[in-house]
């Protein structure tokens, strides 16, 4: 038997040289093809944490609110550990507005701010640049009336204001307090010689220095049907434009604002106030007071309708503190019923923010003094951040509170 081995076929040889190379290129490409999704398999069944949701923004007072950013555009999150500054709302420009607490929108500096005497009556309505003022003063002029003293520390957002009315001794007395700028159009005999002696500048747009500052709103006039007396408006173009030179715009060196101011000035052990009615005199205009608590504001209800700006007609002008101060009233003894008030001394009041009041004080030593404001206890009494509506009434008159 012939054991000799048969020689390997070249074909064969050829064939298992070329299967080991094709074998590991297969095999290379089966790795490289399945390794991503086990990572990704491996990636998913790992535990993750839950994402934390960004706060929404929100508009403080005096802040820009930080938009919040769309999901597309968002940017990876700083680790905890890195030294990340911390982002702060950015101030509108200007200062805290000494009437409300809030940061201007505009400089103030030392600016003296604007009194502008408003017309009350149903047929004065309605009223423009109410909710541009800052503070603003109802008081009882005559008979059953009562009208407004509008505080504006700046007026250039304020659009027409009107109807302008003419001014009393108190009106005077209650402008001085501020050392404001007062509007007003003419006033009577009684006050004449209170208003000449008076430190505060008065602006009488009847005046001929005075006539350029305010017009005549034929609309109101012809279109709505009203009195004469009732259209008398004026701007802030027509006020700054037209103020004389001799004017003083600031204040005197060394004023200070004696109004003080903090973030909730909801009083801690107040009573509920969320409906407040006040009436002037005894049978005459009443207004009346709704606690929003959405707005943290109180609206203002009078002549059976809510109080609108004319301007844009909403939003309805709204108060975060209602002050009801009394005092002496008493008639001036002519035939139309006008009123003197007491704006000097002291006497009792109530304060109203966030939904409750407490019983509170005022003093004033003299009629061109700011008004202090003060708890039972003596200590200072400080105002919600805000506007602030102040209703004057006589010591025999109470508001009705619920």
């Amino acid at each position: 038997m012939n054991n000799r081995r048969k020689p390997k076929s070249k074909n064969n040889t050829k064939i298992k040289r070329f299967l080991l190379p094709a074998a590991v290129v297969v095999i290379g490409a089966i790795l490289l093809i399945t390794a991503p999704w086990q990572a990704y398999t491996q990636t998913e069944e790992q535990p993750t944490e839950a994402p934390t949701a960004a706060p929404t923004p929100t508009s403080t007072p005096g802040t820009i609110a930080t938009p919040t950013p769309d999901p597309d555009e968002t940017t990876p999150t700083p680790d905890p550990g890195e030294d990340t500054p911390k982002a702060t709302p950015t101030p509108l420009p200007g200062v805290i507005n000494p009437l409300t607490g809030e940061p201007s929108a505009v400089e103030i500096g030392t600016n003296r701010p604007w009194a502008v005497s408003i017309g009350n009556t149903r047929p004065a309505l309605p009223q423009h640049g109410l909710s541009s003022a800052d503070i603003l003063y109802e008081y009882i002029v005559e008979g059953t009336e009562t009208r407004l003293l509008a505080i504006f520390q700046s007026l250039p957002q304020s659009g027409i204001i009107g109807s302008i009315r003419s001014a009393r001794q108190y009106i005077v007395e209650i402008a001085s307090s501020y050392d404001a700028l007062l509007v007003h159009a003419g006033g009577r005999d009684y006050a004449g010689e209170v208003i000449s002696g008076s430190p505060v500048t008065r602006l009488n747009t009847l005046d001929v220095d005075g006539t350029s500052m305010s017009y005549r709103d034929q609309y109101r006039r012809q279109t709505l049907g009203m009195s004469n007396e009732h259209t008398l408006m004026t701007t802030y173009e027509r006020l700054t434009n037209n103020l004389p030179t001799r004017v003083r715009r600031e204040h005197e060196t060394g004023y200070s604002p004696a109004l003080g101011f903090v973030e909730d000035g909801t009083p801690s052990s107040g009573s509920a106030a969320t409906r407040i009615d006040v009436t002037f005199h005894e049978g005459s205009k009443n207004t009346l007071f709704t606690y929003s608590d959405s707005d943290k504001a109180y609206q203002v209800r009078q002549h059976a309708r809510d109080m609108i700006d004319g301007n844009s007609g909403t939003p309805r002008p709204s108060f975060t503190n209602v002050l009801i101060l009394q005092t002496d009233i008493k008639n001036t003894g002519d035939a139309s019923g006008r009123r003197d008030i007491r704006t000097t001394g002291e006497g009792n009041g109530y304060f109203f923010c966030g939904g409750k009041y407490i019983e509170i004080t005022w003093s004033r030593t003299t009629t061109t003094s700011q008004f202090v404001y003060r708890h039972k206890d003596g200590s200072l009494l400080e105002l919600g951040i805000g506007k602030t509506y102040i209703c004057i009434i006589s010591k025999a008159q109470s508001p009705t509170i619920s």
